[in-house]
């Protein structure tokens, strides 16, 4: 046997052999997942994960076994905040949180993590664009204090210059 890096790297043969072992064994995980759906997709992605593919998230996998991706980068962006979310809920904070380009250069998952103060390193692709210095941005009222504004106007109150 060789080095560890070679008894990991599979190509799509060795992939293909062991498939009803792998198969077998991935059924004792059944009651882990909720929905039907992502238990089907448990095989691709596992070898997907063997397999010798330079990018190992979902969509490269879906996209090497030929498995149609419905998903839309605002989609994306809830479900992975909404699993944060969660997490929060449930009283686990993360330390950090890591992820390539395919989360990386998405601003609405940024600025909903920084919202959180969830503290990650992402993988930015090259044509993600940055300000080299913060530039002088007016304060801007979000929701609930537009809500509020809109609220002090109608009692007759006059907002701050600010606003």
């Amino acid at each position: 046997m060789g080095s560890p890096q070679e008894a990991i790297a599979m190509d799509a043969d060795t992939v293909l052999r062991i498939r009803p072992a792998s198969t077998d064994y991935l059924k004792e995980f059944d009651d882990c997942f909720v929905r039907v759906t992502t238990r089907r997709h448990l095989n691709t992605y596992v070898e997907g994960q063997l397999s010798d593919l330079r990018r190992k998230s979902v969509e490269p996998i879906a996209d090497a076994a030929g498995t149609p991706t419905r998903w839309s980068i605002a989609r994306s962006t809830r479900i992975a905040l909404g699993q944060v979310r969660r997490a929060l809920s449930n009283w686990i904070r993360f330390a950090w949180l890591t992820f390539d380009e395919g989360y990386g250069g998405k601003p609405p998952l940024l600025r909903g993590l920084d919202a959180l103060d969830q503290n990650c390193v992402a993988e930015l692709p090259t044509t993600f664009r940055v300000w080299t210095q913060r530039p002088a941005v007016r304060y801007r009222a979000h929701g609930r204090e537009r809500r509020m504004l809109l609220e002090e106007t109608r009692r007759g109150h006059q907002p701050p210059p600010f606003f």
